[in-house]
């Protein structure tokens, strides 16, 4: 049986390189998907870079990677939403090639077939010998069931891109010697481009293939493969068209992610110590949940009973690493600058490559070596192209756990040899800085010998609010001298205050209710300020 004609032969006569890198993902869709999937994308970039090269009303964008070009307001625009979408999962297909990422054989199916229409738009709009006809469709039975050329490795098409990004890089040093064949060339392009858009263009794009797709990959990149039966697409309500439905995905299978909330509430149910004070007066309720049994069915009685009753004890659980807290405030940081669009996505992108980086050194941890082939990927600028909040959600929740197995790094010392003159010296008195001897370590040392000598007769007359007769008030100020905090002298010079100060309240361990003024003789001030 004889092979079918190639899905891209309309390209061959006007563009062959484009023609042979789409030809080569064709060739390889059903023997080697990493190595068709890196030819899809290699196609779309040179048919990009076409575009934004001979076509005038296209603005090329300060950024020359393949999704910023794609991105670039006026590409976006002309090539329209089918167009643009095909470009992003072909992007992202080819993404995963480059990268230790699994790649499914559906992946390069989906991937040539979305070229397929990509070319037939960008041949139709461009061509300026005989455009392809209208009718023409993608057909599956062009792809070869075998062929010659043996599977590449990933090391192999690592070093293939390298090579054509150098020869890419050499034609466009060689165009731009070439300014009188590009403006000539310009010239046809722009003609033709009019000429193609004055016939409508009733070719099958199959947009809601397409729009699928691009959904299951966000989602896959999510940390949803959609991989098991219980994974299905369901109509969901209140949507925003004229019939309020519409489709969504979601997971029929959420006993999983309930069972996992359970069991960390559980853990630090259990931790709680209900010798505790704070924890003791919900004893009962601590001890019912601290058993495994009672989290198998939780009924609105038990919800009401955990939120309004144990929730917010302490718990003696051992707090999360601060390492793990600030990367997943990192990522948060990232996450909103992602969604307002704003500047700081490429700082805070860099650090986080930067936390990739030191993770790889720990490839030899099987935790690690689990989670290797997205450390690699984020260390490269094609992961971020077209990121995600979600991308990066899945990002904070599979590494954080990790941040504790980079080594901290120890900070380089730094010497000084400085030769300092010494002048004379002179005492300089510094009211704000207190010597040991100062009045407010005297106000210290008091209370804690008031509060020591609580069945002093004096200090328990205070307590209770009862006066105090003149002997009472003698006996307690020898007491003070002659316990080491002070003469006579310091003791008044305690009291002095600024004016206009505001009076102290009294301090717990010597205070009942504040005793009135006639309960002090006029003439020991000093006694009553030690007190307070």
């Amino acid at each position: 049986m004889s092979q079918s004609p190639s899905n891209f032969a309309f390209l061959l006569s006007e563009w062959p390189l484009i023609h042979e890198a789409a030809a080569r993902a064709e060739e390889l869709a059903h023997t080697d998907a990493r190595s068709a999937c890196f030819h899809a994308r290699r196609a779309l970039e040179l048919l990009v870079e076409w575009a934004f090269t001979f076509d005038r009303t296209l603005d090329r964008p300060h950024q020359s990677q393949i999704s910023a070009l794609v991105h670039e307001p006026s590409f976006k625009r002309f090539a329209g939403q089918a167009v643009f979408t095909k470009a992003q999962v072909i992007i992202r297909y080819g993404n995963g090639a480059v990268h230790s990422r699994p790649v499914q054989p559906t992946d390069a199916l989906n991937s040539v077939r979305e070229l397929f229409h990509v070319c037939f738009w960008f041949a139709r709009t461009y061509a300026r010998g005989t455009a392809p006809h209208p009718q023409l469709a993608y057909n599956p039975d062009a792809l070869p069931k075998t062929t010659p050329i043996p599977k590449q490795t990933l090391e192999q098409l690592l070093r293939l891109q390298a090579e054509l990004k150098a020869r890419d890089e050499q034609h466009a040093a060689d165009l731009a010697n070439r300014d009188a064949e590009i403006a000539s060339l310009r010239e046809q392009v722009a003609a033709a481009k009019q000429a193609h858009q004055a016939i409508p263009d009733t070719h099958d794009y199959s947009e809601a293939l397409t729009r699928d797709l691009f959904i299951d990959l966000l989602l896959k990149e999510a940390g949803w493969p959609l991989s098991e039966a219980h994974d299905r697409e369901f109509e969901v309500t209140g949507m925003p068209n004229a019939q309020g439905t519409g489709t969504g995905y979601r997971r029929q299978d959420s006993s999983t992610l309930d069972t996992d909330i359970a069991s960390l509430l559980h853990a630090e149910v259990a931790a709680m110590n209900v010798d505790n004070f704070v924890v003791r007066h919900k004893r009962r309720l601590v001890g019912k949940y601290q058993a495994k049994s009672a989290w198998s069915t939780l009924d609105a009685a038990a919800l009401g009973e955990l939120s309004g009753e144990v929730a917010g004890l302490p718990s003696e659980l051992d707090p999360e690493d601060q390492e793990s807290k600030r990367f997943d405030l990192l990522v948060l940081k990232l996450q909103l600058a992602v969604l307002t669009s704003d500047a700081s996505v490429v700082r805070l992108s860099e650090q986080v490559k930067g936390i990739a980086a030191l993770l790889e050194e720990k490839s030899s941890i099987p935790l690690v070596q689990q989670q290797l082939a997205l450390i690699q990927d984020l260390q490269s600028d094609e992961w971020w192209e077209d990121v995600t909040a979600d991308m990066l959600e899945n990002v904070r929740r599979r590494l954080r756990s990790l941040i504790k197995l980079i080594d901290k790094r120890e900070r380089k010392p730094i010497y000084t040899n400085f030769e300092d003159q010494l002048g004379t010296e002179e005492q300089i008195a510094l009211p704000m800085f207190g010597t040991p001897d100062s009045s407010e370590r005297f106000r210290a040392k008091a209370r804690a010998f008031l509060k020591q000598h609580e069945d002093h007769v004096s200090v328990h007359k205070l307590r209770l609010n009862k006066p105090l007769t003149q002997s009472d008030l003698d006996e307690l100020e020898r007491t003070l001298q002659s316990s080491a905090l002070g003469e006579a002298e310091e003791l008044q010079k305690s009291h002095r205050r600024k004016p206009h100060a505001p009076r102290r309240a009294w301090p717990a361990s010597v205070r009942g209710p504040p005793p009135s003024s006639s309960s002090f003789p006029r003439k020991r001030p000093m006694l009553r300020y030690c007190i307070r």
